[in-house]
């Protein structure tokens, strides 16, 4: 445990970067975001050359951000302050600015619960011309508890390891690392295909999937501001990113060494919104191990936990079920920005004993579309609206986990010859794919019914609860039982 105070020191001036580093990223803006190295998990394998600030991090051991060229020797940290345990909080006192009590494992490592602590990672610099504030306590508090029922627990490793790393062999396809996070990720994934394949006045091609670096940078910045603008109402936004200050906290609350780093910045034009994302996107692909998270908690504080809430049937209900897996209630938020708690359309009323229950569904009809393995089995039923979105990109739950299957051809959904025949794709970020997985649907026959014992892949299962009996040809690829 240390002390906040004189943890960072930051000497030397910004300047601009070198050639070779703007020829890389001018296609997007990116010339204020410079990932730090670090041995606790951080993806930055090489340190950086070029002029810019010297990073000195006593408490964390973080390295230079870029190495000044000058031949002066490179300063080293300063001795560690002497500690100042700081006053007991009052349990009863009001959430405030507060100051953080306990900093236990902030290295990473699991705490006595199992949790995780992150470390707070690379420093972020935002640009200029766009201001920001800390999170408060309140804000701390009230996020935790609609995620995990409780202020005191903290992400496990699954997620607080989860960045927006993208697949080294399918270009368009986001690398999930463990299982947990996989309906945040799989959302996502499926934002980010909704935007590469179908660009405005561009026809998709086979090599539409085999994206730049640039157009994967420019797309997912473009996913993001998309799932952040529906759930502020395309209204509003707001943007979390790590900082190395701590917004101090009162209270009963567990520190992570994350959530209490943050700095808020907030837009009312999406314009806006666009174009910081754009600055700030590599942050997220491989500058921060645990931007997952930081996407969840932007669309959190976007939506605002007190409408969240009105949204779920359970009041009380959690963001994170069993096991760190993802609800319900968090995929419908990304994909409709609506935190409700089912699949079907609208609200459906029940009545018993003289008791009213409305269970809430999704209103309208969604960008991305959803499929069910618990359809098949009669245990739920997912509405037109998830089934026949906007897009023709869905997400596939399927036995407690998330993938993504989709159409290049946006009529399969507004002409009913396309589908006929039609191609699909498939992709689960957590198989570690290096080929695509091309599916080709047969609807004008009728798939022979399986033998005793006879394993049938439960994605054709998911299938056909859209396309009723329709023939999967897996096209060589061995099918996933």
């Amino acid at each position: 445990r240390a002390s906040l105070e004189g943890r960072v020191s930051v000497e030397g001036q910004t300047s601009s970067s070198s050639p070779s580093e703007s020829d890389r990223i001018d296609d997007i803006g990116l010339t204020d975001y410079v990932p730090t190295q670090r041995e606790n998990g951080f993806k930055n394998d090489r340190p950086r050359t070029g002029d810019g600030p010297k990073i000195v991090d006593a408490g964390l051991e973080a390295t230079n951000v870029r190495r000044n060229k000058s031949t002066s020797p490179v300063q080293t940290a300063p001795p560690e302050p002497k500690r100042r345990d700081p006053p007991e909080p009052n349990a009863g006192a009001p959430c405030g600015d507060l100051v953080v009590a306990d900093f236990d494992n902030v290295d990473g490592s699991d705490d006595d619960d199992g949790n995780v602590t992150s470390s707070p990672g690379p420093l972020f610099k935002p640009p200029r011309t766009f201001t920001s504030r800390s999170i408060t306590g309140k804000e701390i508090i009230d996020m935790k508890t609609l995620l995990f029922g409780t202020a005191m627990a903290n992400f496990n490793r699954e997620w607080t390891d989860q960045s927006l790393t993208f697949n080294k062999t399918i270009r368009y396809g986001i690398t999930q690392n463990k299982g947990g996070p996989c309906g945040l990720l799989a959302s996502i994934q499926a934002c980010f295909l909704q935007r590469l394949i179908f660009q405005e006045g561009v026809a998709p091609t086979m090599g539409t999937l085999q994206p730049s670096d640039g157009q994967r940078r420019r797309f997912l910045a473009e996913a993001i501001a998309d799932i952040l603008w529906r759930a502020g109402e395309n209204k509003r936004a707001i943007v979390s990113v790590p900082t190395m200050k701590a917004a101090g906290v009162m209270g009963k609350f567990k520190a992570d060494g994350l959530t209490e780093n943050l700095s808020l910045f907030e837009f009312s034009e999406y314009a806006q919104l666009l174009e910081f994302l754009m600055s700030s996107i590599q942050m997220f692909i491989d500058g921060y191990r645990s931007s997952g998270i930081l996407v969840l908690y932007s669309a959190i504080l976007t939506r605002q936990v007190d409408k969240i809430k009105s949204e779920m049937d359970e009041p009380n209900g959690k963001l994170i079920g069993a096991h760190g897996y993802c609800t319900q209630e968090m995929v419908n938020m990304i994909l409709t920005g609506e935190a409700t708690s089912n699949v079907f359309n609208d609200i459906i009323e029940l009545e018993q004993g003289g008791c009213k229950t409305v269970l809430t569904g999704v209103a309208s009809r969604s960008s991305i579309g959803l499929l069910s393995l618990y359809e098949h089995y009669k245990s739920c039923q997912v509405g037109s609206n998830y089934k026949t979105p906007l897009y023709p990109v869905w997400v596939v739950c399927s036995e407690s986990h998330f993938t993504v299957l989709f159409c290049m051809a946006k009529q399969l959904l507004n002409d009913w010859k396309y589908e006929r025949r039609f191609d699909l794709w498939y992709y689960d970020g957590l198989a570690r794919q290096t080929e695509d997985i091309h599916l080709s649907i047969d609807t004008t026959r009728c798939c022979e019914k399986p033998t005793a014992g006879e394993l049938v892949p439960p994605l054709e299962h998911c299938i056909r609860t859209k396309w009723s009996d329709a023939v999967v040809d897996w096209n060589g690829t061995d099918p996933l039982l």
